[in-house]
């Protein structure tokens, strides 16, 4: 919708309203007196009404004259508004992200990038979905999400892979299964602590909970699973109050564990280790502030592991 014709009646009646002359109008607005005169009687022909009272002198708006000039006035300005808002989105100045990751994995990552993008990027919105792995990577796929954030999941063809950082891992003890000696540095086998031990784990659809299951079984360890979780911050709870132990990232935060009855220990990075990745369909070109985000998290976590 083009507003020219309703903004030049606009300039028409603000100037008679202040004139009350059709031949000041005409030379306020650099137009001849026949052409203000008929582009008035046009629009008043198309609304059925007169906007000018040619009965005074000096010429008067009538009351339609006065609402149209009130009305038009705001919907002119909402037009420009709409018009310059649809011209900065088209620069990718507004716009939105989708982003998939594991609950357990966004306390971790998320506090590092999203303060400093959202400051960078204030009208940006950001729609964050915290849900299991499987789903997520499907939600790429299916092009429901932009990105997905997450331990290398398994192979899929269809998306494509930028790595974040690596990782290993920790045993976190509670008090009661905590042997009175405890092994010193990082610790390759963890089969004497938690072999036939209760033992919390993550759903079966974590990739997280995948590599641990492949670092259990190279060990030949069977821990009594006693609970599955969706949540890493819940099993490290439920540790602290004595219900199993549970193996976390290494870089999870853990300052809720600070003077509880628990012990942590790092597993060995030669046998534990973990690749964090950002996940995007490999046939969906990324727009400026997709790309923007996967650049800004990339770079963040390249300063951490030279500081």
């Amino acid at each position: 919708m083009a507003l020219d014709r309703e903004t030049q009646l606009i300039q028409i009646l603000e100037s008679l309203a202040r004139t009350g002359n059709i031949s000041q109008t005409a030379s306020e607005l650099a137009l001849s007196q026949p052409t203000v005169s008929k582009l008035l009687r046009t629009q008043e022909k198309a609304y059925g009404v007169d906007f000018v009272d040619r009965s005074t002198h000096p010429l008067k708006l009538t009351y339609a004259g006065e609402y149209y000039l009130s009305k038009i006035r705001g919907i002119a300005q909402a037009y420009q508004t709409l018009s310059n808002n649809l011209t900065t989105y088209a620069a990718d100045a507004h716009g939105r992200i989708t982003l998939g990751i594991n609950p357990s994995l966004a306390q971790v990552i998320l506090p590092q990038i999203l303060p400093q993008y959202h400051l960078r990027y204030p009208q940006i919105e950001v729609q964050l979905r915290e849900r299991d792995s499987l789903s997520l990577q499907q939600s790429v796929q299916n092009g429901d999400l932009d990105l997905y954030i997450g331990v290398t999941p398994a192979y899929n063809a269809a998306l494509a892979y930028q790595h974040l950082y690596s990782d290993t891992g920790a045993l976190v003890l509670p008090e009661r299964l905590a042997p009175q000696t405890l092994p010193s540095g990082p610790v390759v086998d963890i089969s004497p602590l938690v072999n036939g031990k209760d033992f919390i784990s993550e759903t079966p659809d974590s990739d997280f909970q995948r590599t641990v299951d492949g670092y259990l079984t190279k060990y030949n360890i069977t821990p009594n699973v006693v609970l599955q979780t969706a949540n890493l911050t819940t099993a490290c709870v439920l540790a602290t109050a004595g219900l199993g132990a549970t193996i976390i990232p290494l870089s999870m935060p853990t300052h809720y564990l600070q003077d509880t009855a628990v012990t942590t220990l790092p597993l060995a990075a030669s046998v534990f280790q973990t690749e964090v990745e950002i996940a995007y369909h490999q046939e969906r070109q990324l727009n400026t502030h997709v790309q923007a985000f996967i650049d800004m998290a990339i770079a963040t976590f390249e300063d951490n592991a030279t500081t």
